[in-house]
């Protein structure tokens, strides 16, 4: 400023008069900075544009400079971050199946490549512990276990996961699950499967009397097994194992939990003994079980002395249970010999009486419509206690608060709404189906009044009319809320935000205007006088009434998990392509490039072949070219193509292209189908689509959900169809409730679906792509899903827009941000307007006599709304040195 300064003054002074109270501090210049609901709103730090001295007028530049620099810290927006992944956790010993970077994903088995399919002693070391054993030859016999998830078929729907009631009950829902699995397994027909492999070939004779560890368990092996013919490997499972003489009386014997008093009372032969078991005594004969008062007691061996019998007695194994396993059948168990259904047993003979290993296969122990392995449980090998396969869940629970809920409901019986989140986690409600009347069955893409959704490129937008601009990753639903032919404006209104901005054009404009919107550019042709609508363009080479390199039918929104949601129209038109360009479209899957092609016969040909996007990520149809020779003649009018666009040729949303009536016409129709079980014909009603983001083979699917009615009474409801999945979906009506359908499809998304009262759907889109935690260890264990929770950190958002401005720069009657003003009223004149108005507290120029200066903020400046704050000092360096002392949080000064 060049103001003279009365008294003399400093820093130093500055911060005395700090100390005495002169100054109050405030919330900091940080509240001048708006990233509500994600959108950025910076403000206006503004000097004079008259340049003073030229060693003052610098120092308010520089002064300026620093406030622009503190303010753009301030500008951050709030950005999610992840945890550690969701992963399998277990009480005791276990493993995961899935590693990190194969996961288990819907329609996959638990052999998938690149899973943990085959687990040994490294992963499950007390369980499938390699081992030895010496016979009865002195020879040493090493083996391995081993457990084989890999079912019989990978693909088909009884071994990989599904989304399905896991019974016919009518209590069931859907849930996911691993199949259904016979309870008659076979070597071609099972869900998983055990390997006991010796090393060195034996035979079962050699080991008679000997121990083996198998899956956890201890086996002392018996006389009955045999190694020729059919092999059969009979043995005892041995809770607790003890010598017991005639003269010892009650002995305790103890296993699990429960203690038994076993006493031999003698013994007639070498093959005989009488043992009783809590008092009651019975006969048993040795290399057998005999269930002795409700407790199988094995005698491996008998010590007879006929002369003496107190030194008599046997060798007993008490609470031991026969286990038998048999070439080519179940495992049998007990006294009885009972059949373990979902077991089949095959043992490998390598010649002779050697046997090399034996394979258990797995299935199910109660029922085949049983499920054996669903979310939230676990699945105990059948004739193997100790081992289990667990299924805590999946990777996000299916209403979890992570995932992106959008619903629709009908709003009486001619409207659908959908309330959905954002990028910037901002919830919104919109109205876009619409019909006139309640007996009316045709609907529209428009809110309740009937104003039209526009959602194709330079449209033409009326007022009250919404538009979607999509120039990148910021995409907006805006409303035009006001048109003025008399002030030259319009104003747009975010759906989501609920925030408006007012646009000026001077008349030099020619109805011209370039706008910013989270810094992305839109060039808007004002048209206020013949009809009052605005169009909106973007993209690279975008110009004021014709689009850039490409025109985009369907732009999309950004949902808060990545995902992007179109509102759909039934078609749309490309107009008067020129004779032959390429004119590009993006779509909402990709883009295609139209080849105009003139016709032999007169009129044009039309090929349409995928290109690289406007983000620069490459389409591709499921046929190349996508679309060849569509006749756009009179003798082509309705002829018909449809293809499949989408970031690859396995995945995308099915369109369809149409001739139009016309001699010679080079304009054709556009419509979305759905997915590729779909008719040609399109949709027949609006809609939307949700884009998924890429799956674990880098396809991109969608859901598309359109607007139907039901009758009611002589009414026509509005009601949401059925969703239709491009990516493979499992669905089913629940048992509990059959008026509700639940889908679930490949990415994860969960859709249910209400056919009671006025139908409704609701759809959980995930924050990932959901799979399912799967691990095999102790079944005596707990399972569960761990991994950290995410956070939030506030991460910089890059300031795109001017934000530096000279006074004569700024329009005060069309304020869209707050404002910094730096210098006072003698060097600029938007201070001088506010010193004007006494009620601001701001002397005038030439009622000026602070030493110092000021720092004022005025709430209502100009009349606006917005917030000024005036950083003056009483000369140059003072503006400067009140700059560092609002960077420091003070808000408030005067001296």
């Amino acid at each position: 400023m060049n103001i003279k300064k009365l008294m003399a003054g400093s820093l130093a002074a500055i911060t005395a008069g700090a100390t005495l109270g002169a100054v109050a501090f405030g919330a900091g210049i940080g509240d001048y900075v708006s990233n509500t609901d994600g959108t950025l709103t910076s403000p206006m730090v503004v000097i004079g544009s008259s340049a003073g001295s030229a060693t003052e007028y610098p120092k308010d530049v520089v002064a300026a400079a620093d406030l622009a620099a503190h303010v753009a810290g301030y500008a951050t927006t709030p950005v999610a971050v992840a945890g550690s992944a969701k992963s399998f956790s277990i009480s005791g010993e276990g493993k995961e199946v899935g590693t990190t970077n194969t996961q288990i994903f819907l329609d996959n088995s638990l052999g998938k490549s690149g899973l943990r399919s085959t687990m040994t002693s490294a992963e499950l070391p007390t369980f499938l512990a390699s081992d030895q054993v010496i016979d009865k030859n002195s020879t040493t016999i090493k083996y391995d276990q081993f457990l084989f998830l890999t079912p019989s078929s990978t693909s088909s729907a009884s071994y990989t996961l599904q989304f399905e009631r896991p019974s016919s009950s009518s209590s069931d829902d859907g849930m996911y699950t691993f199949g259904r699995f016979p309870t008659s397994p076979t070597k071609t027909d099972y869900f998983a499967n055990y390997r006991l492999n010796f090393k060195k070939d034996s035979g079962f004779s050699a080991l008679v009397g000997k121990t083996l560890n198998i899956a956890g368990e201890t086996y002392t092996v018996l006389a009955n097994s045999v190694s020729v013919g059919t092999p059969k490997l009979e043995a005892t499972k041995a809770a607790a194992s003890k010598d017991v003489l005639v003269s010892d009386g009650d002995v305790d014997i103890t296993v699990g939990s429960s203690t038994y008093t076993v006493k031999v009372i003698g013994t007639s032969d070498s093959t005989t003994a009488v043992v009783a078991v809590n008092g009651v005594s019975k006969s048993a004969t040795k290399g057998a079980t005999t269930n002795i008062n409700g407790v199988d007691v094995y005698v491996d061996d008998v010590f007879h002395f006929a002369n003496n019998q107190e030194s008599s007695g046997a060798k007993l194994l008490v609470g031991a249970e026969k286990v038998i396993f048999q070439n080519a059948s179940k495992i049998k168990v007990g006294t009885n010999e009972d059949s373990i259904d979902g077991t089949y047993v095959v043992f490998t003979q390598s010649g002779g009486d050697k046997i090399s290993t034996m394979d258990i296969y797995f299935g199910a122990s109660a029922s085949s419509v049983t499920d054996n392995l669903k979310a939230g449980n676990w699945y105990k090998l059948p004739g193997l206690s100790k081992l289990a396969l667990f299924f805590p869940g999946v990777s996000e629970d299916l209403t979890a608060s992570t995932r992106n809920t959008l619903k629709v409901v009908g709003s009486g019986d001619n409207l659908l709404q959908s309330t959905w989140t954002d990028f910037n986690g901002k919830s919104g409600t919109i109205t876009w189906g619409y019909k006139a009347s309640s007996t009316g069955t045709t609907f529209s893409l428009a809110d309740s009044n009937g104003n039209t959704i526009q959602v194709k490129e330079l449209a033409n937008v009326s007022q009250d009319q919404y538009v979607v601009l999509d120039a990148g990753d910021f995409p907006h639903l805006m409303q035009l809320t006001s048109v003025s032919s008399d002030s030259l404006s319009f104003t747009l209104k975010d759906v989501f935000s609920g925030d408006s901005v007012k646009y000026e054009l001077a008349s030099s404009d020619l109805g011209k205007k370039t706008i910013y919107i989270d810094g992305q550019a839109y060039k808007a042709l004002f048209d206020g006088i013949a009809n009052t609508t605005v169009s909106f363009s973007w993209g690279d080479n975008a110009g004021f009434n014709t689009v850039g390199d490409s025109t985009t039918i369907w732009p999309t929104l950004k949902g808060k998990n990545g995902e992007r949601l179109a509102l759909v129209t039934v078609n749309e038109t490309i107009v008067n392509a020129t004779t032959g360009s390429n004119t590009k479209i993006q779509l909402p899957t990709g883009a295609v490039n139209i080849s105009l092609i003139s016709n032999t016969t007169g009129g044009y040909l039309i090929n349409l072949t995928a290109i690289t996007d406007e983000d620069g990520e490459s389409s591709a149809c499921t046929t190349t070219p996508c679309v060849t020779h569509l006749n756009l003649t009179a003798g082509g009018v309705g002829q018909s193509y449809a293809f499949t666009l989408g970031k690859t040729s396995t995945g995308g949303l099915k369109y369809n292209v149409s001739a139009m009536p016309g001699v010679g016409n080079s304009s054709f129709n556009i419509t979305i189908v759905g997915s590729a079980d779909q008719t040609n014909g399109g949709i027949t009603q609006p809609g939307f689509v949700i884009f998924e983001e890429k799956d674990d083979t880098g396809d991109r699917y969608a859901v598309l959900v359109t607007a139907t009615t039901e009758t009611s009474g002589s009414n026509n409801v509005a009601i949401p169809a059925a969703p239709i999945f491009t990516a493979t979906e499992d669905s089913q009506s629940r048992g509990t409730d059959s008026t509700i359908t639940d889908y679930v499809d490949l990415y994860g998304i969960y859709a249910v679906r209400t056919t009671s009262g006025q139908d409704t759907l609701t759809l959980y889109y995930p924050d990932d792509q959901v799979y399912a935690i799967v691990g095999a260890g102790s079944a005596d264990a707990t399972a569960s899903i761990g991994g950290a929770s995410g956070t939030t950190v506030n991460a910089a958002v890059v300031i795109t827009s001017p934000v530096a401005k000279l006074d004569n720069e700024v329009s005060t009657t069309t304020l869209a941000s707050d404002l910094i003003l730096v210098g006072g009223p003698c060097a600029n004149t938007l201070v001088a307007t506010l010193a004007a108005d006494a009620a601001n507290g701001i002397p005038t120029c030439e009622a000026w006599s602070l030493t110092t200066g000021l720092i004022k903020e005025v709430s209502n400046a100009f009349g606006s709304g917005r917030k000024a704050l005036v950083v003056a000092g009483t000369n140059a360096d003072d503006t400067r040195d009140l700059a560092a002392l609002v960077m420091g949080g003070t808000l408030s000064y005067e001296v």
